[in-house]
């Protein structure tokens, strides 16, 4: 530490100078760190704005079939081999799993919540 500030007070208190280039070199990377700086900012504040917007459209969503769901006014059908079953209200808790993958085709499960 003592020779840093030995270094720097003998650079301030001598004649000899920084060369034109050293200087310009030093303003350039000043400004491309500057202008990295800004963009990365920049981009933060679209992200945070777009990641905003989604989650207040989820939670509109989610709260209008919650609504839905208690006032009873929300149905399904679901279509299995054919055969369909239809659920209103309340019974419209399903679980599902990935029971496995066969290829790019994943193997699903899906019960009625509380049968499961």
């Amino acid at each position: 530490m003592k020779e840093l500030r030995r270094r720097v007070l003998r650079k301030l208190g001598g004649r000899k100078g920084e060369t034109l280039a050293e200087v310009l070199i030093a303003l350039l990377i000043a400004a491309l760190a500057l202008t990295m700086l800004a963009s990365t900012i920049a981009s933060s504040s679209k992200i945070i704005l777009r990641s905003k917007d989604k989650m207040e459209s989820y939670y509109d969503k989610n709260n209008e079939m919650a609504e839905m769901a208690e006032s009873g006014t929300l149905t399904a059908t679901i279509k299995i081999s054919g055969s369909e079953v239809s659920l209103k209200g309340d019974d419209l808790l399903i679980g599902y799993s990935i029971n496995t993958e066969v290829g790019d085709t994943k193997v699903i499960s899906y019960w009625l919540e509380g049968d499961g």
